[in-house]
Parts: C-alpha cells; structure tokens; sequence
C-alpha cells in the first residue's frame, strides 16, 4: 500500500524503544510522508529520553550486575531483590513522567485553549 502511493520513510533507525528485559533497543515508531515533503523533513528523537536520567541509570546498571552473565536469576533471593528492584524501576519511571507532564502543563498559557 505505501510502496504504490509513493510515501517515504523518515525514520532513521534511532532508537526508541528500550526492552530492559532484554537488554535491546529498537526503532519502533513509524514516520510515513509524500515525496513532496520528503525533502524538508527529518526525523529525530530527543536526546533527554526518561530512560536515560541518572537515577534509572543507576538502577538499571544495578539490575545487569544482579542479572549477571546469564541475564536470568537463578537464587531466589536475587529473584526478590530483582523484584524490588523492578518496583522501584517502575516507580522512578512514573514520577520521572509525572513531573515531565507537570512541567510542561506549567508551561502553558491557560488562556490559549
């Protein structure tokens, strides 16, 4: 269908996603233009992903040491502490996002809707 109309691609392979369980990243999103603009665009992700603030860093990095060389835990109790450790992930992910949101709704003019 998008190889008869002509469109082109403007994703240029950058990551944006992370599977922290499998430890990869991928180019899942999917930007679709004519050819008449093709030219004066381009596609880039942001630089300041939430993924890549210090303090997940630093709780992933402790994650991969956890996991050791073969990616699975084996003991149990590196297993409970994986699952801590998972909570707290989650739980810096969604404060991180939760702030992001709120700075940006702080950020906007509420007389302009």
């Amino acid at each position: 269908m998008i190889d008869d109309s002509g469109f082109c691609f403007l994703n240029d392979g950058t990551p944006t996603h992370s599977s922290y369980s499998y430890a990869t990243v991928e180019a899942l999103d999917v930007a679709v233009v004519s050819p008449n603009v093709f030219p004066g665009c381009n596609w880039k992700t942001k630089q300041h992903f939430i993924h890549k603030s210090e303090p997940l860093q630093n709780l992933l990095e402790e994650k991969k040491h956890l996991l050791g060389a073969s990616g699975v835990p084996i003991e149990p109790s590196i297993r409970t502490q994986l699952q801590k450790l998972n909570a707290v992930i989650k739980r810096t992910y969604a404060q991180k996002k939760r702030d992001n949101w709120n700075k940006l709704c702080c950020t906007l003019d509420p007389g302009s809707s």
